[in-house]
Parts: C-alpha cells; sequence; structure tokens
C-alpha cells in the first residue's frame, strides 16, 4: 500500500511551476489506481498522526503540564478534519468512477504541501516537550513524522493526478498551442456555393450546375 517509489516524484517537480501546472483545468480525467493508493494510504496515516497527537496533548494537559505541544496539539483537529474530507472524497470518486477537472485536487495539494511544512515548526514543541515526558514528548516527535510521511503520500497522489489532467489539457489544446493566432469557426452548410459545372457529352460546352439543355448545342443534359 505505501510505495516509496512514488515519492521520487516529489524529486522530479519543478516546484516553480507546479502550482500553475496542476492547477484546475476545463478538460476531465480520471485518477489512477496508483495515485488513489498513495493519496488513501497518506491520509489514513496522516489521520492516525494527527488523533495521536490530540490525545498526547490530552494527556498533558491533564497532567498540568504547562508546555506548548499540550496546547498547540489542539490545533490538530483542524488538519484531521480535512484528512476526513480528502478520504472521503477520493473514495467517492474513485469508487463512482467520477472524471474531475482537478478542483478539489488542488485544494489536496496546497494542503499538503503547505501543512507539510508547517510540520517542521511543529516539531519543536514536541521536542521540547522531551525535558518534562521523554516517552509523551518521543510520541509527540515520532507522530509529527508520521504525518510528514502521510502528507508527502498525499502530495505525490495528488501532484500526480494533477499532472495527468495537466497532460490531457495540453493534448485537447494542441493545435492552439502549436497555431496560437488560428481560430476555429463553424461553416453554416447554406453559407457554401456549389462552384461545380455540368459539361456537354456533344460539344464539351462548359454549362452552370442547374442547366437541364447546353448553352451551345441544345443538347440535353
Amino acid at each position: 500500500m505505501f510505495n516509496f517509489n512514488d515519492l521520487k516524484i516529489l524529486l522530479d517537480i519543478n516546484y516553480k511551476n507546479m502550482f500553475q501546472d496542476t492547477a484546475p483545468k476545463d478538460t476531465m480525467s480520471f485518477i489512477d489506481e496508483s495515485d488513489y493508493k498513495d493519496i488513501i494510504s497518506g491520509t489514513i496515516l496522516a489521520i492516525i498522526g494527527n488523533i495521536i497527537l490530540i490525545i498526547i496533548g490530552l494527556v498533558l494537559s491533564s497532567s498540568n503540564v504547562n508546555i506548548v505541544a499540550s496546547q498547540i496539539s489542539f490545533l490538530n483537529f483542524l488538519p484531521l478534519f480535512m484528512n476526513v474530507i480528502i478520504l472521503v472524497m477520493y473514495y467517492y470518486n474513485n469508487k463512482s468512477v467520477v472524471k474531475t477537472n482537478g478542483s478539489f485536487n488542488y485544494v489536496t495539494i496546497l494542503f499538503s504541501f503547505f501543512y507539510t511544512i508547517a510540520c517542521a515548526g511543529l516539531i519543536i514543541p514536541w521536542v521540547e516537550s522531551m525535558a518534562d515526558s521523554t516517552i509523551l514528548g518521543l510520541l509527540g516527535v515520532i507522530n509529527v513524522l508520521v504525518i510528514v510521511l502521510g502528507n508527502l503520500f498525499i502530495l505525490a497522489g495528488s501532484i500526480g493526478y494533477g499532472y495527468k489532467i495537466y497532460n490531457y489539457d495540453i493534448e485537447a489544446h494542441k493545435d492552439k498551442l502549436v497555431h496560437p493566432d488560428i481560430t476555429v469557426t463553424h461553416i453554416n452548410p447554406n453559407d457554401v456555393k456549389d462552384h461545380s459545372f455540368k459539361y456537354c457529352p456533344t460539344c464539351g460546352q462548359q454549362n452552370n450546375h442547374d442547366s437541364t439543355t447546353c448553352s451551345r448545342c441544345g443538347n440535353m443534359l
């Protein structure tokens, strides 16, 4: 379920253009099974990590330990709620075989990307809490790392899906990208004139297409 080779996509991405490339498009696509599994497994991992951090925070608060870690642990309700939404949305879309244009997927990318960065600062108070409670502080640090790992899988899967939609969009608009000045319009059949002619089989005279007799020799056409 946890294919660490899928995380290699995070090393090959051009992050300068990533948010622009994975933004919602006017084309739609199904999610690949590998990307779906990465998102689901990463979400479950992040949910577990957030729940444990909340529990540890409750234990620290009940023991009257006045540390920052016990206070900020309750902020994990917000990412926990978001992780549940991600889990439900992707499960529903995959099971219902629904195409999307990447709108919610883009929200998932933003969430997992910036929350992963935030976890770098979140780990500091948990390291400091080890001075008051070594075991709980260590468990806090471990679960922050678990959340980071889960976010990386979510990020890898959602970026993979985002680029699939991006590539489909390029393919759908290939002619416009190659020839941006060319515009395509529909022609009304009534606007097309018939410029064909009839030639007399007897004398070879050119006649209008709606003529019934030759204008030169009078032969029936």
